[in-house]
């Protein structure tokens, strides 16, 4: 059971790393200062995504592993947590969200799409958290 858990949560990841790695390849003319920008771009994609398989893996690892798991389900914690669970989780995609599009900004990806490719890779870093407590019990 811990072992479908795992590559669950492999598989959610890979996802992540992949949708990552997409948003690097579309590119309608090429130039010199463009081409920098576009290898600075994907090399900031593969970090952001590595760095996000390994964030994931320590987390399962040291954190969820540790904890008794079941099948996926869904909790409401108001009872037990007041809903602060939900509240950590909302503030760490916004805040992921701004650093992400700042790191995206900075390798050259213009405003508009740094805004969107850091809100996405935001939100799918913490999809796969919501995984990994959808298991927990």
């Amino acid at each position: 059971m811990q072992l479908i858990r795992l590559r669950i949560i492999c598989n959610t990841t890979l996802l992540q790393v992949v949708l990552l790695l997409m948003t690097g390849i579309v590119s309608a003319q090429v130039d010199s200062v463009a081409l920098k920008q576009n290898h600075q771009g994907k090399a900031v994609i593969i970090a952001t995504g590595t760095a996000y398989a390994a964030t994931a893996a320590f987390l399962y690892t040291s954190w969820y592993s540790d904890y008794p798991q079941s099948n996926f389900h869904f909790f409401n914690d108001r009872g037990e947590w007041l809903y602060m669970d939900k509240v950590g989780h909302m503030a760490s995609t916004y805040y992921l969200s701004r650093w992400n599009t700042t790191v995206f900004r900075s390798a050259g990806v213009e405003k508009d799409k740094a805004a969107l490719t850091g809100t996405i890779t935001a939100y799918a870093f913490l999809m796969g958290i919501e995984v990994m407590d959808g298991f927990s019990t």
